[in-house]
Formats: structure tokens, C-alpha cells, sequence
């Protein structure tokens, strides 16, 4: 006779010892958990994936838009105003004046860009994305504004505006300025994920300004 519970086989009178055909492949729940976590392994990478994806989509959008409007405010547009420019509107000494402002007003964004970007240093981006194992930068530039570079950008964008006086250009600044602001919000998340909550949450109330000291 045969008693499978036990694995035992009676041959002349001799007990031999054998097992189930299941038992040398393991025992079938252990392989069903196995293929269970492989599963859901792979369903989260494929989401990590997804979203770092999504991530560099969205860094690549706001990236592109500021290049574009950027380079749009670099080009002569005040040749194109038919009717004159803004500083037309001004006596002679006081047109002087404005450029000048926006002679000085170039110049220190060239200056914040530069520091910032040399601050940064290895850990410099072409994309919002922090560079993995970074530091989060709170020295230099990076100790006036959170985003020495950007606020570079945008000087320098104010200060050729006050230079032409171009009424395009007014309204290509203040574009530019919502395209940074979003991509300011976007780094900062991320920076958040990278760094902490609590490190860039603290690093935000020991330099509260984003741009422009002590507005924004």
C-alpha cells in the first residue's frame, strides 16, 4: 500500500523513503508569492519610469519656452516699432537716464548669472532636475536669491528692455517672468524630493527672495 502524507513505499518488507513529485520544485505557494513580488517589482519600476519620464518632459517644456522668449527679447524688435519706443515718449536727459539704468541693470545680471553658475559648479543642469548626489547649494549667489541664474535672465531682460525702451519687450519680460515662475515652482518640488522638505523648507526662510531682493 501507499501513504503519501508520509512519503513511504512498503517493498519486501524494507521502508523506503521517497517524496511527492512536487516536492523537488518547492513547495507551490512559495512560488506563487515569488512571482507575486516579481510582479509588483516590475509594475514599480515601470511607474518610476513613467513618471521620471513625465518629470523630463515637463523640465524640457519650460526649459524650451524660456530659450524661446529669451532669444525673441535679444533680438532688435524696437527697429520694428513703427510709431517709436517707449523711451521716445521721454525728454532727452531722462531717456538718458533710463539707459543708463538699464545699462547698470544688464550688467548685474550678467554678473548673478555668471556667480550662479559658477557656484553650482558640478552639479550644474541644463534641466530643473537635480543632479543626483548634489548638494543643496545655500553659499555665494545662492545665499542673495534661490535662483541666481534665473534672476540673471531676467535682469539682463529688464535692463535691454530699459536700453530700447521697446514696448515688445515689455510684454516679452513680463512672459518670461511667469515662464520662470512656473519653472521655479517646478525645481523647487523637486529639490524638495531630493533634499528633504525640511532642508529646502529651511533654506527658503534663510533666503526668502527668488529674484529680486526685496520683492521677490
Amino acid at each position: 500500500s501507499t501513504f503519501m502524507p508520509s512519503c513511504r513505499h512498503l517493498l519486501g518488507g524494507h521502508v523506503v523513503h521517497s517524496c511527492p513529485p512536487f516536492a523537488s520544485h518547492g513547495e507551490p505557494g512559495t512560488s506563487v508569492l515569488s512571482m507575486a513580488a516579481t510582479g509588483k517589482a516590475s509594475v514599480a519600476r515601470f511607474a518610476q519610469g513613467k513618471q521620471v519620464a513625465e518629470r523630463d518632459h515637463q523640465g524640457k517644456m519650460l526649459l524650451g519656452s524660456q530659450l524661446l522668449i529669451s532669444a525673441l527679447i535679444a533680438l532688435p524688435l524696437e527697429q520694428l516699432e513703427v510709431d517709436g519706443t517707449v523711451l521716445s515718449m521721454f525728454h532727452a536727459p531722462s531717456a538718458a537716464a533710463v539707459k543708463i539704468v538699464g545699462k547698470v541693470v544688464l550688467l548685474s545680471g550678467c554678473i548673478l548669472a555668471v556667480s550662479g553658475v559658477f557656484d553650482l559648479g558640478d552639479a550644474l543642469e541644463a534641466l530643473p532636475t537635480p543632479r543626483a548626489g548634489s548638494s543643496l547649494k545655500s553659499s555665494g549667489a545662492y545665499s542673495f536669491v534661490r535662483h541666481p541664474m534665473y534672476a540673471g535672465v531676467i535682469w539682463g531682460c529688464i535692463g535691454a528692455t530699459l536700453i530700447t525702451g521697446s514696448s515688445v519687450r515689455v510684454v516679452l519680460v513680463l512672459l518670461l517672468f511667469v515662464i520662470l515662475t512656473a519653472k521655479m515652482d517646478f525645481e523647487e518640488k523637486l529639490l524638495r524630493d531630493a533634499h528633504g522638505h525640511l532642508n529646502v523648507d529651511s533654506y527658503i526662510k534663510e533666503v526668502p527672495y527668488r529674484l529680486l531682493p526685496p520683492f521677490y
